[in-house]
This record gives C-alpha cells, structure tokens and sequence, in this order.
C-alpha cells in the first residue's frame, strides 16, 4: 500500500503544482503519465505474481511459510533431495534424520554427502536409512520448524543437525514472517519507510533480474564457466563469490561471539537437545567447515580484493572452537572433521569453483566422516535403543 500510496500523493503534488506553475504544465502531465503507467504496471505486477516466478524451486506452505518444490529437479514428495520414504519403517533398520541446507543438495542425489554416507553404512553395519532432510537457503530456525512439521512423522533413531559455519549462525531464528515473492523468499522488512525495491512487486521483480543479468555478464567476461567437469563449473562470478565470502569474514573474529546471533545459535541447538531428548532420539550437530578454512588461495584474494581485511584478526579455528566448547557443556555429541579438511584441502580442492559447497571430493571426505562418526555412535548409543 505504500507504493500506490506514495504514488497518489505524487500525482496530487504534481496537479497542485501545475495549477501554481502553467508554464511547467506539459512536464507535470509528462509525469504523472509515467507515474501512472508505473502504478498501472504495478497492479499487473501484483495480480500476475503468482504466474511469473523468477524461480521454480519454491512453493507456499501455511506453516513453514516456504518448502522445496516436490518431484522437482530430483526432489521427492516432500521437496529433499532424496528417494521417498514412507513414515513406518521395516523392523531393524536404523533411520537418521539429517537436516541440512543446500549442503544437503551439493552434488545431486547420487553424489551429496549423506547419500553417500548411506552407502557406505549399508556396507557396515548395514541396515542404514538417512534421510536427507533439507532445502536451499534455509538455517537452524527453520530446520527446527521443519523437525516439527514433517520429520517428526517419520520414524527414526537419531537426529543431525549439519551446521554450516559459513551462515547458519545468522540463521537460528524461526521466522515465520518469511513468504514467497514471484517464488523468491521474501521477508517484509520495516527498517525503512518506503524502499522502492522491496515495496514495489515490479522494483522487485526488475531488480532480482538485473542482479540476475549482472552475475551471468561477469560469468561470461571472466571466461571460465564452461569447465571441463561439474566441479569446474562457476555458480557465481569471481567478484559475486569473494562478496559473499567477504560479508561472514565477521564468523573469525571473537567479537561476533558476543553478538546476538551467537545467542540464538545457542538457544535453538538447545531447542534441538531438548525436543529431541523428550521424543527419546539421538541427537548430534556435524558441523560443516567453510571453504576459507582449508583453502588459503582465497583468503589472499579476499585481502587483495577488499582494502578492510586484516589477517592479523582473523581466526579461521574460531567457529569451531566456539561451538565445541559449547556442545561439550551441554553434552551434546557432534562430528568436526575441520582438520581433515584442512589436511586434505593442502593437496586438493575440495569446493566447487566460485561456490560455498563441496565439489565431489569434499562430499566424499565428508561422507567417510559422517560415516565413520555413526558407525562409532551405533556401537556405542544405538544398539541400546534398537
């Protein structure tokens, strides 16, 4: 409303004006045509929203306020990157529920991490279900509204929570204010008056394609998107890449964890121990290293792109040190597998090129820890619950 309010009042001033100032009488009209034909534009913008997506990926949801597709790009009925599974299982199989972000989805179905991992159990000890509960562009909030909603349906032994270090510490608040506009989420922001961009469905729309455009010109001046293999591929533009890498440089520095979102961090992993306890389940977080922490190559870029980056304050170790100490406090078991990572990224890449996730190699180390840490804990915690 604010849009079309702003716009009627522009129009009023303009006929008050014209009214004072005839000499100015052809630019007023001028105006207030354009004015008009955007406010027009505006209407068609907002009754069409629905019809012209600029992404396919998401779909309303009363509760959650957004969801994956289902059966879209290979996800399943319930929008995860994962074959169906029915709520019951069969006598003597171990089910895990993993909730993740997009890390969930690197590499496809076949080469994610968790479904490799689940290959890999069903070797030893066999008789392994995980199920890879998780979507795109979503934190330990939602993940946590999500646990309620849906995965608690399903029956099931042991809960993770994949924790990425890179941007789930700004991301432990459930909001349910969050909706979809033109299949974007979108959440209303009331830190400015009016910003034409967010309050203007057709701004909005403009925007997100010129955004769109901008990183698929970059793509094409670097020159570098068409690689020889998926791993080579680029997802972003270098510059787009080092941008995002840039705004959660703050994660390696110790004044972030004063900040509110270590508090929320805290607070909603609590959440999960404590629900997770009542409904009698296993609960680990398994935290995901981000790709600065193992590749030295892009922390010199990240210093020779932006003049403000000081190495001297920054701790790559920081993230995890923090939630280790934390989650042995509280007794909470958890996977860190940042030092073999940090080994392994000496002699290899192990993230997709200008991406935040694992390329095939870092899906595979991941999945042998992820493997290795649930064959430990079936031994130890699960045999006791089967």
């Amino acid at each position: 409303m604010k849009f079309f309010s702003a716009a009627i009042l522009l129009i009023f001033l303009l006929a008050v004006c014209a009214k004072k100032f005839c000499k100015y009488k052809k630019i007023i009209a001028v105006i207030c045509i354009i004015v008009s034909v955007i406010s027009i534009l505006e209407i068609f913008a907002r009754l069409m929203e629905q019809y012209i997506p600029i992404n396919y990926l998401w779909v309303s949801d009363k509760k959650l306020g957004f969801r994956l597709r289902a059966d879209y790009n290979g996800s399943n009925k319930f929008g995860f990157n994962d074959k169906d599974y029915s709520f019951d299982k069969k006598k003597g199989i171990l089910r895990i529920a993993a909730l993740g972000d997009s890390f969930n989805w690197a590499g496809g179905y076949t080469g994610n991490y968790l479904n490799i991992s689940e290959e890999i159990l069903n070797k030893d000890p066999g008789n392994i279900e995980i199920i890879n509960a998780g979507f795109p562009a979503v934190g330990p909030g939602y993940l946590f509204d999500l646990y309620n909603e849906t995965i608690l349906k399903f029956q099931h032994e042991m809960v993770s929570l994949n924790f990425f270090v890179g941007n789930d510490f700004t991301e432990c608040v459930s909001d349910t204010g969050i909706t979809l506009r033109f299949g974007n989420p979108y959440k209303p922001s009331n830190k400015h008056f009016f910003k034409i961009t967010e309050e203007s469905y057709l701004f909005y729309y403009l925007d997100n394609y010129r955004k769109i455009l901008k990183d698929i010109i970059l793509k094409k001046i670097e020159k570098g998107n068409a690689g020889k293999n998926k791993d080579e591929e680029k997802v972003f533009s270098l510059s787009t890449f080092l941008k995002i890498e840039k705004d959660r440089i703050k994660i390696y520095m110790p004044d972030f964890y004063n900040s509110e979102h270590w508090i929320n961090t805290k607070k909603k992993i609590l959440e999960f121990k404590n629900l997770t306890a009542a409904q009698n389940k296993y609960f680990f977080v398994a935290i995901l290293p981000a790709q600065i922490q193992s590749d030295k190559k892009l922390l010199n870029e990240l210093e020779k792109e932006y003049n403000d980056i000081d190495k001297q304050k920054i701790d790559l170790t920081l993230p995890q040190r923090k939630l280790r100490e934390f989650l042995k406090q509280n007794n909470i078991d958890f996977l860190d597998p940042l030092d073999s990572f940090i080994k392994s990224g000496a002699s290899k890449e192990l993230y997709a090129k200008n991406d935040t996730h694992f390329n095939s190699e870092g899906n595979l180390l991941y999945a042998a820890e992820y493997a290795g840490f649930v064959r430990k804990m079936y031994d130890i915690v699960i045999r006791k619950q089967m």
